[in-house]
């Protein structure tokens, strides 16, 4: 059978062998461990490169060439049929500080919204409006209630879930995003009512969403969607693609007029758009 190009995708490019690294400027692993679950289709490898223990999920498909990319799960490599464990260990051995590079990224987005410890068990932690707020599980609250005030939260306040203290990771997870999405439609509105008060004109309805491609969308009939997720966020971040969607409802492009709309509506809005650019919704973690 004829070879096909190992590489051939944006991700992962082919690079010709170069000569071994010396120990002080090889790259350094972030901790790596299995995922809780692994995503359908996949089986979890380990593979020493250059002194160090690397793991990665495998998918096979019937794509022609290695793809690698990163996400919550850490790497993953999808690879043809036809393609060796040898030659999967080859395009490691090529690409890995390409991969170093792209794993310490992704910890440091997580570590910048506080997602790095997230856990969905009593005493773990998820963030909330840029705080990392503690979870808590208790079969005898009669509901799930918060100790801080609902939209500003400190480093301290605990989100208290009725469920007994060994309830799976999923129904603690399940607990607290309906939590999360209640919050997001409260702090959204009142948002939501704020800009369209000061830009002078209404909008039809709010949608809430957690699509993988955008933040938010204003529609030609004034419907608002936004995407729950957004609840992550510091508050700035999530007050800016508010204020970005209401804009919409007066200039429904991205030309100069509509950015001055934006900078009335919100005038520091240029931070937080930046810090939104390095985090797109599709790289969140699996929240």
């Amino acid at each position: 059978m004829a070879q096909l190009p190992l590489f051939n995708d944006a991700t992962a490019t082919p690079t010709k062998a170069v000569a071994p690294r010396t120990t002080d400027t090889t790259p350094t692993l972030p901790a790596l461990s299995k995922p809780e679950r692994l995503p359908a289709g996949t089986s979890w490898h380990l593979y020493t490169v250059q002194g160090q223990e690397l793991g990665y999920l495998l998918k096979r498909s019937k794509r022609q060439s290695i793809g690698l990319r990163v996400n919550e799960q850490g790497l993953i490599i999808t690879a043809p049929t036809w393609v060796s464990s040898a030659q999967i260990h080859d395009a490691l051995e090529q690409k890995f500080p390409w991969i170093v590079r792209k794993l310490v990224d992704w910890e440091e987005r997580l570590q910048q919204l506080a997602l790095g410890q997230s856990q969905w068990c009593h005493g773990g932690s998820i963030p909330y409006l840029g705080v990392a707020i503690t979870l808590q599980v208790n079969p005898s609250a009669l509901k799930t209630s918060f100790s801080g005030q609902a939209h500003a939260p400190c480093a301290g306040d605990t989100l208290t879930l009725p469920l007994n203290l060994d309830a799976h990771s999923t129904r603690v997870q399940d607990f607290a995003q309906i939590w999360l999405q209640e919050q997001a439609r409260q702090y959204f509105i009142e948002r939501l009512d704020y800009y369209t008060r000061k830009l002078g004109m209404p909008y039809s309805g709010l949608r809430l969403a957690s699509p993988a491609k955008r933040w938010g969308s204003c529609s030609s009939d004034g419907m608002i969607m936004l995407n729950w997720r957004l609840m992550h966020f510091p508050i700035a971040a999530v007050d800016y693609v508010i204020a970005h969607e209401v804009a919409h409802l007066k200039e429904m492009n991205h030309s100069p007029a509509f950015w001055r709309v934006v900078e009335t509506l919100m005038p520091d809005y240029v931070a937080a758009r930046n810090l939104l650019k390095k985090h797109h919704p599709d790289t969140l973690p699996l929240l």
